[in-house]
Parts: C-alpha cells; sequence; structure tokens
C-alpha cells in the first residue's frame, strides 16, 4: 500500500492562497456541533470533497491543505481530517480537526448520521452508544468472502457472549445474575 501524498505547510500555504478567492461562505447545518462559527466556507462549485492540484499534478483533498496551511502540522496517528461542522465540503479551518477512522465514526454515530442504527445515540435495548465504552463497532460476517457490516452494541455483544443472546442477558439482568 502506497503512502498517501502529505504536501509540506509551504505548499499547503501556496495552495490555500490561489484558491481562498474561490470560496464562498454558506450557513452551517443545523447538527453541527456548537461553538463553531456560524458558516462554514466551500467552494463555488458545489463540489462534495475539494480538492486542489500541489506539484506535478498531486491532488490533495482542500481540507488537509486548509488546515496544515491556517493551523499547523498533522500528527503522524491522523489518518484524515475530521469535519466538525459535519459538511464534506467544508474548508473551515476552525471546523478541522486531524483524527482517525474511528474518530470520524464515533463524530457520525453522536451527530446521529451516516448508515448506523444508533441515530439517538443508544441501541434497540437502550445502552449509551456515545460513550467510550458502548462504541457500536462493525463487525464481518460471510463465508463467502463478501462479509457484511453490521453495527452491533458492545454492551449487547458482551452479553451475547456470555449468555447466547442479547435476550438471555437483559433476562439474567433482570433476575440479578449479570453484572
Amino acid at each position: 500500500m502506497s503512502r498517501m501524498f502529505v504536501p509540506t505547510r509551504d505548499e499547503a500555504v501556496a495552495a490555500w492562497s490561489a484558491v481562498r478567492p474561490r470560496l464562498v461562505r454558506v450557513p452551517k447545518k443545523d447538527y453541527a456541533l456548537p461553538g463553531l462559527s456560524a458558516e462554514c466556507l466551500t467552494m463555488r462549485d458545489g463540489s462534495r470533497y475539494p480538492e486542489a492540484v500541489i506539484g506535478e499534478r498531486k491532488k490533495v483533498r482542500l481540507s488537509r491543505i486548509a488546515y496544515l496551511a491556517e493551523v499547523g502540522d498533522i500528527d503522524d496517528s491522523a489518518t484524515l481530517i475530521r469535519h466538525l461542522c459535519h459538511n464534506p465540503a467544508c474548508v473551515e479551518p476552525t471546523h478541522l480537526l486531524p483524527g482517525t477512522d474511528e474518530d470520524n465514526a464515533r463524530d457520525r454515530a453522536r451527530a446521529g448520521l451516516g448508515n448506523i442504527p444508533f441515530r439517538h445515540g443508544t441501541c434497540k435495548r437502550g445502552h449509551d452508544v456515545t460513550i467510550e465504552a458502548n462504541v457500536y463497532r462493525w463487525i464481518y460476517r460471510g463465508s463467502d468472502g463478501v462479509g457484511r457490516r453490521r453495527a452491533t452494541c458492545a454492551v449487547c455483544q458482551r452479553g451475547i457472549r456470555r449468555f447466547g443472546s442479547a435476550t438471555a442477558y437483559e433476562a439474567a439482568k433482570r433476575a440479578g445474575d449479570a453484572e
């Protein structure tokens, strides 16, 4: 697997200053985190994940360039730039934060976004999945090698492992036999 192209700060500043005149302000989404500025900064063309070309035809997402140019270096453990406003087209540096896929999934779950069953922060049995210990996880199944994605609550999954089913776990909890 090849390593992702990471521009230097000077390259990012040059690309950011070239793109900045083509940006427009739009209202932020109503499910964005509180405390963010009222408007997102996006490209006029309305592209979902705007990109810029750096050097010899190296395409880099504009959110990464904006963060590098305005905030500074990105930690090596960060694989992507998260959008705190949940607007993929936004390149407002105050709405961006480096993170991992897990951080991004947790952000989506807390905002009730994405193709996940925990839209309201709880699983179907009422466990709070917004706290770290109960965050859902993807389980891959399928002996055909294709695999299916399914989200489950970590508390329910522990009950299934211990009691054979989540329903049996809930019954044991009511009877006082489960933790």
